[in-house]
């Protein structure tokens, strides 16, 4: 027997900054490039046998000249497959970013930033996927306008933002996941080692997108006694990964791949609070808000219904669905619905 974990990881990054300030205004600027890595091996046990389909060493299934019995020589060398273990994988991920800040008088704040991100998850014409953001702040509290509520309402900024940003859904691959049994099949005095397509190729694979607009408003008042934030935000989501069915003539029930577009939409409110404060002892107070109301812009689906991964365009995710109620059927105690304008209703013929 013999346990043998490896586990390698790197990052390496580089990026070049600029500051400098020339009279009212200031201007800060980035660009960079990240690389990251990491793989990990392991083999738990060792056994004897050569499987041809595989490449690895397992035990084999030997005929029955002792009459023990198939059922029973096939459970015993499942509990000793049982003991082994393999577990090879490795990803890669490359990234280039750039920003640039412009501040002025410190009233006025413009933002905007560049990043594309690579990974070894997704297919070779996909693995790359350029983002961008930008944004403004307007410090309401540094203008001369301010100063006669300065004593209460001492801090105020308005804020909005918007750009791109994605993620990887690891529950998917592009490649085609193969998972050996630790059990055989005997056909026709044939032994063979059985195992199951655990995830289909998927070329196309490629990043959730998510596009953001957010407007907030960030207060302090009786010197930041009192503090909170509104933002108000709009979320577009492409490309979600979902399980989809599939027709069971292709070897398979269900595929995982980029089918839905859902949007976000919503409000949120924070406020903290610090009611007593002295030298020895304070006490904080936090409360907040918030309200979201999605829906399926999108479903690509091969064919589905309403009850599988309970998603339908044009409704939120996770939707209860229900005919209109009408009453209950007096001889069946059933209850009843309302019939759709478009329903057909066809009774059994012999």
């Amino acid at each position: 027997m013999q346990r043998n974990v490896d586990n390698e990881s790197y990052m390496v990054r580089g990026h070049f900054a600029y500051d400098d300030s020339f009279g009212d205004h200031s201007v800060s600027l980035i660009a960079g490039a990240e690389f990251r890595g990491s793989k990990s091996d392991g083999l738990y046990s060792k056994r004897y046998g050569y499987d041809e389909i595989t490449g690895n060493a397992i035990t084999p299934l030997p005929d029955d000249p002792t009459g023990v019995g198939y059922e029973k020589l096939k459970a015993y060398l499942a509990a000793i497959d049982g003991s082994n273990g393999e577990t090879w994988s490795e990803q890669r991920f490359v990234s280039f970013y750039a920003s640039a800040d412009y501040y002025y008088k410190n009233k006025y704040v413009l933002n905007v930033s560049f990043r594309t991100d690579g990974s070894s998850n997704f297919g070779s014409d996909k693995q790359f996927n350029p983002n961008w953001a930008a944004g403004a702040a307007w410090n309401v509290s540094e203008e001369d306008f301010h100063g006669f509520a300065e004593t209460v309402l001492n801090r105020l900024t308005l804020r909005i933002a918007t750009g791109f940003t994605g993620n990887i859904n690891r529950s998917v691959s592009p490649q085609m996941i193969i998972s050996y049994y630790d059990d055989y099949r005997n056909i026709s005095n044939n032994i063979y080692h059985i195992g199951k397509v655990v995830s289909p190729p998927n070329p196309n694979l490629r990043w959730e997108k998510t596009q953001d607009v957010k407007v907030a408003l960030d207060f302090g008042m009786f010197n930041d006694r009192l503090t909170g934030i509104v933002e108000g935000y709009y979320r577009k989501s492409k490309d979600i990964v979902t399980g989809v069915q599939v027709l069971s003539s292709t070897g398979f029930t269900q595929q995982k791949y980029n089918t839905a577009n859902i949007d976000n939409k919503g409000i949120e409110a924070t406020l903290n609070g610090t009611p007593v404060k002295t030298k020895d002892f304070s006490l904080s107070l936090s409360a907040n808000i918030a309200y979201n109301k999605n829906k399926v812009t999108k479903y690509k689906a091969s064919y589905s219904s309403m009850g599988y991964n309970n998603l339908w365009e044009g409704y939120p995710v996770d939707a209860i669905y229900s005919g209109r109620y009408t009453g209950i059927d007096p001889e069946t105690g059933l209850y009843t619905y309302q019939l759709r304008p478009d329903a057909e209703i066809h009774t059994a013929t012999t």
